[in-house]
């Protein structure tokens, strides 16, 4: 039996021990309220988290970064380098490596007069989301577009070639496969990360289809991940013109913008098939690759020649297309008068209205325009998700600028090969740009760039089968501010009136016999002020396209075989 002292003795002691005990408490509280400033904020789900600017990012991870742990186990913090008062995208890139080649998207390495003849794709997009018409909280307009890309690619085994399976009509994908290689080089980090980042995989092509047939698809509209698939095609327009596309649905956008309505003449939006691969028309020049900022619509049951588009001076800058017959014609300016029927004629003149079905989706109806940035949607609802489908490479797609590709020539001796081509002297162009790639993918692909001055090149290479492309580079092909049809020389506006004719688009390699009969025509008025200082054979060399002209860029290509 313990003894009243020594009851007393321990009871001291005990609350000795327990005065101890509280001040470790607290201070491994404390410790953990300073740990918690750092990390404790990221545990909260997004949604809960202040976000000022509403881009759907909280305003502590773009303040402070956040931690993430990539799938090696590799733990690093992510300086976000954005701000809490202007609207941010984060998409995070990873891409096939192939044998000899990459899907990667990259600045091309050619260069004329020492400088590169195309910018990256993906920094492209960049500047797109830069110039949107969006007020911040800092003052300054834009959206800040992030590309964090992926530690390392992914092999390009043939399993993962194609990658995924596709139902026979092609119209529903099975993700399963994508979201394995996600998990294999995606970083995890607090909850709600996934929300925050947009996935982009730059794959070869999509299982179940042939290669060349679908260029991309997104999961969902709006969602977060996409896929672009151009099989062996590196070419700067295509990427960048594929990539906004599938972000574009991952914003919220469809083929309409507001709606699913294709092939809209209304709709300058690279969302629009017809202009994924070549871009929209501004101050008559091709290749601008960005969301519509106007809303414009066009009613089919009371079109006018004359009216065009639309005659609001506001509008003069934009320019867009209209099928004819399945192929695209070229509306280089939306006051500019169309001839809507397709007829190879000068528009009408006498004000007569019309009833046609100008983006041929089968009905005559008001065709909505949409400002797509008005649209878009930073933070994704998931009550608002659909499926979008695959994005066919159909017919649509074909380039306005068809008829500046070269037509292409080539002789074999040894193992050189040597390619010529049709020039164009036009004041526009400003060299050719030279691809080869190799069928069976064993060599990596191989570029180079010629001035406009030439149109020959002997490129040197072992045993196999080759495609050789040569696309014309044009002076200012992604849009110029300042640029106007006024200010282009004789020969580009015969090219503007060649185009108007529907001389630019793909042809046989034999020119069918309407074709011949228009071009005979001017070349029988060359000498009229209409075409004055315009050599005849000029105009057989824009309208002389190859029938395997390229989608996207002005292209042609040729098929070799070196014994």
């Amino acid at each position: 039996m313990k003894t009243g002292e020594e009851v007393r003795q321990m009871s001291t002691t005990g609350t000795r021990s327990g005065h101890s005990f509280l001040v470790m408490l607290l201070a491994c509280a404390t410790l953990l309220m300073l740990a918690c400033a750092a990390s404790c904020s990221q545990a909260q789900n997004v949604a809960q988290m202040t976000d000022a600017d509403h881009d759907g990012i909280p305003d502590d991870w773009e303040t402070n970064g956040v931690d993430v742990t990539y799938p090696d186990g590799t733990k690093e913090h992510l300086n976000l380098n954005s701000s809490p008062k202007h609207k941010d995208v984060f998409v995070f890139v990873a891409w096939m490596d192939g044998f000899k080649h990459t899907h990667r998207p990259v600045a091309s390495s050619v260069t004329i007069d020492g400088q590169p003849v195309e910018k990256n794709p993906l920094d492209r997009a960049v500047e797109e989301f830069a110039n949107a018409p969006i007020d911040n909280l800092d003052g300054k307009r834009g959206i800040t577009l992030h590309i964090i890309y992926a530690k390392h690619g992914i092999p390009e085994t043939p399993t993962l070639k194609t990658l995924g399976t596709t139902n026979p009509d092609g119209t529903v994908y099975d993700w399963s496969a994508f979201k394995k290689l996600k998990d294999s080089v995606f970083f995890t980090g607090p909850p709600g990360i996934e929300s925050v980042f947009h996935f982009c995989l730059f794959a070869h092509q999509l299982g179940g289809v042939d290669v060349g047939t679908v260029t991309g698809i997104a999961e969902s509209i709006p969602g977060r991940n996409l896929i672009v698939s151009l099989g062996n095609s590196t070419d700067a327009d295509q990427e960048e013109g594929t990539f906004m596309h599938e972000l574009g649905h991952d914003l919220n956008l469809r083929h309409g913008g507001v709606d699913d309505v294709n092939s809209k003449p209304n709709y300058p939006s690279v969302m629009n098939y017809l202009f994924q691969f070549s871009g929209t028309f501004r101050n008559g020049v091709p290749g601008h690759f960005a969301y519509s900022d106007i809303d414009v619509a066009l009613d089919e049951n009371h079109l006018v020649d004359q009216i065009g588009i639309s005659q609001k001076p506001q509008f003069k800058s934009y320019g867009g297309a209209h099928l004819c017959m399945g192929s695209p014609v070229a509306i280089f300016s939306y006051n500019d008068p169309v001839r809507w029927d397709c007829q190879d004629e000068d528009p009408d003149t006498t004000g007569k209205v019309q009833q046609l079905d100008v983006n041929a989706d089968g009905a005559i109806s008001l065709l909505v325009g949409s400002n797509d940035w008005t649209h878009i949607l930073l933070v994704p609802t998931n009550s608002s998700a659909v499926q979008p489908g695959q994005e066919p490479k159909t017919d649509v797609l074909q380039d306005q600028l068809g008829a500046l590709a070269p037509v292409m020539h080539a002789s074999v001796q040894a193992s050189k090969v040597k390619l010529s081509w049709t020039s164009f002297p036009l004041e526009a162009v400003k060299g050719y740009v030279i691809t080869r790639s190799s069928e069976d993918a064993k060599e990596a692909a191989a570029i180079t760039a010629v001035p406009s001055t030439s149109n020959t090149f002997t490129d040197q290479a072992p045993s196999g089968a080759y495609s050789y492309t040569v696309r014309t580079l044009l002076e200012n092909l992604r849009g110029s501010e300042t640029a106007t049809v006024a200010g282009l020389s004789p020969n580009q506006l015969l090219a503007l009136q060649l185009f108007k004719k529907r001389l630019f688009t793909p042809l046989s390699a034999t020119p069918s016999e309407d074709v011949t009969a228009s071009l005979n025509e001017w070349s029988a008025n060359a000498a009229s002020s209409e075409v004055s200082g315009v050599q005849p054979l000029l105009l057989r060399q824009i309208a002389g396209m190859s029938a395997l002209a390229s989608l996207g860029a002005p292209s042609s290509a040729i098929r070799v075989i070196i014994p």
